[in-house]
C-alpha cells in the first residue's frame, strides 16, 4: 500500500494595515459623506414622508402632487437647508411644509469634505 504525504506551507495572512476610525472623538466622520449615503438617509425617512401625504389626503379629495426639493447638507452636521424647486400642484402649503420639515429633520453626520447638494424628488404613489 502506498501512502503519500503532502506538506504545504501553512501561514497566517498578514494583519490588515491599521485603519483610522471612521469617526473621531468629536463624532466627526473622517471621510466625506457621499451623495449615495445621503440619499439612503433620506430614503430612511419614507414613513414620515408617507405620513405627510396621508394627512393631506384626509383634508383634500384632490390629488396632492409631486415635488422636487433641493437639500443642501452642510459638513458640520447641522440642519440641512431645504427648498422646494418644483411642485405639480401649487398652493398645498401644509403638505409642502410637512415634507420640508421631514427633510430638515433628517440627521446627516458631520463629515470632512465639502457640503453636498441633493435634488430629492418626492412623488405621490
Amino acid at each position: 500500500m502506498l501512502a503519500a504525504l503532502v506538506v504545504g506551507a501553512c501561514s497566517t495572512p498578514p494583519p490588515p494595515p491599521p485603519s483610522k476610525p471612521l469617526y473621531d472623538a468629536k463624532g466627526i466622520r473622517q471621510e466625506p459623506l457621499t451623495p449615495d449615503e445621503a440619499e439612503k438617509l433620506v430614503q430612511g425617512r419614507a414613513e414620515q414622508i408617507a405620513a405627510c401625504y396621508r394627512r393631506e389626503r384626509i383634508n383634500l379629495d384632490t390629488k396632492t402632487g409631486n415635488y422636487v426639493f433641493r437639500v443642501w447638507i452642510p459638513n458640520d452636521g447641522s440642519e440641512p437647508d431645504v427648498e422646494a424647486v418644483k411642485q405639480t400642484v401649487p398652493g398645498l402649503v401644509t403638505l409642502r411644509g410637512c415634507l420640508e420639515l421631514v427633510l430638515e429633520k433628517t440627521k446627516f453626520p458631520a463629515h470632512v469634505g465639502e457640503p453636498i447638494t441633493l435634488m430629492v424628488p418626492i412623488e405621490e404613489l
